[in-house]
């Protein structure tokens, strides 16, 4: 199992509601969107 940490992240009303709708979309959690961009902004 991978090792992972647990945050808490406060976003923009407006961000989130982005967010929920591209998971809406392409059923992909928040969470994997949201990792997936990190690792590519790194």
């Amino acid at each position: 199992m991978e090792n992972k940490k647990e945050i808490t992240l406060r976003i923009p009303q407006e961000l989130y509601e982005a967010l929920t709708k591209m998971s809406e979309e392409t059923g992909i959690p928040i969470a994997h969107i949201i990792i997936f961009a990190l690792w590519n902004y790194l």
